[in-house]
């Protein structure tokens, strides 16, 4: 109710009491929520150590896809059960990690694969840009390309974007 009526630091206090007398995982997330500092990611871990479930999984592996932490996301998404690991999402989320950290292979794999996209909106642009990047830093490492208009350009020439990758509302 606290939090509803945004009032933060009566809701910061029952929620520190609640997981004083009980830790719950739905506390920490709202602890997470509250914050805004490094004590965010903390409770949000607390909160999935507790309560694995996608909702939670995916607010955590945002976090550390904010914060940069891309070796540890990989090992979080790798670490879930299979139907958390396997939500579209989360494997988006792994893939971005993934070309962050130059394993162009994996981050690959994974948007070739099978995505079964259920929640994505017409326009939302995240997987066509998920390629166009993976393509664009794959050629940048291979033939010292420079990151331009003209290399998107030649990447959607090159590596056309599959249609089940493609939710643009123009070209």
């Amino acid at each position: 109710m606290h939090q509803a009526a945004r009032n933060t630091e009566a809701a910061r206090s029952a929620f520190e009491k609640s997981v004083s007398l009980n830790p719950s995982a739905w506390a920490y997330r709202n602890l997470s929520v509250l914050s805004k500092d490094e004590k965010a990611k903390g409770y949000m871990k607390k909160a999935v150590e507790l309560n694995p479930i996608l909702a939670i999984a995916l607010e955590y592996s945002r976090l550390l896809l904010q914060d940069e932490e891309y070796k540890e996301l990989v090992a979080f998404v790798d670490a879930c059960t299979a139907d958390v690991q396997n939500n579209w999402r989360m494997q988006v989320m792994k893939a971005q990690a993934t070309i962050h950290l130059e394993d162009f292979d994996t981050a690959l794999s994974i948007l070739k694969s099978d995505l079964t996209v259920c929640d994505m909106r017409e326009g939302e642009v995240l997987l066509s840009d998920l390629w166009i990047q993976l393509h664009k830093k794959m050629l940048i490492r291979k033939e010292g390309a420079e990151d331009n208009a003209e290399l998107e350009k030649r990447v959607l020439k090159e590596f056309p974007l599959p249609k089940n990758l493609d939710f643009r509302m123009s070209t």
